[in-house]
């Protein structure tokens, strides 16, 4: 630990810049990141995602001297998200530096075979529902090769109020 010079026995301010840099960017469904600087002041690093760039979520911790992560692994909305990435010290008196914006706009994927056709079926396809009140659907996937294993998730808009 580092003393500050008027001997009160208190630690030095916390918040040192320790001249590191962070770039990050987004090829295919890979977030990765440069760094600039001396690496060896990092600890780990957290890729962050958010929708508004205000509020952020922690995708994952990773190590030092880990430049990539894979978001195959999140089933993210189809959306627009906003990805930063933050190289992290364990040494409390040194800043995290977090990269700028890396934006990801998420759509609906298929990373199958792209000559199977997927179709979609509602039983039933349309509700009436009073104020209060609740209804269901079955929902069926499938595709013209007969197999369909990729995660699938669905949500409801557009609901009008008579």
């Amino acid at each position: 630990m580092t003393w500050n010079d008027y001997e009160e026995g208190t630690e030095i301010e916390s918040g040192i810049d320790n001249c590191l840099g962070i770039s990050a960017s987004l090829s295919g469904d890979s977030l990765s990141w440069k760094i600039s600087g001396n690496e060896n002041t990092v600890d780990h690093y957290t890729p962050y995602i958010s929708t508004d760039g205000q509020n952020l979520m922690p995708l994952n911790d990773l190590a030092a001297g880990l430049h990539t992560l894979n978001l195959c692994s999140y089933s993210l909305a189809a959306s627009k998200y906003s990805l930063y990435v933050q190289a992290g010290s364990a040494r409390r008196v040194l800043d995290n530096q977090m990269s700028g914006t890396c934006p990801l706009h998420a759509a609906l994927r298929y990373h199958g075979n792209r000559n199977n056709e997927i179709s979609l079926a509602a039983s039933p396809s349309a509700a009436t529902i009073p104020p209060g009140g609740s209804a269901s659907t079955d929902i069926t996937v499938s595709s013209d090769s007969g197999s369909f294993d990729a995660p699938v998730a669905f949500s409801c808009s557009n609901l009008a109020h008579w």
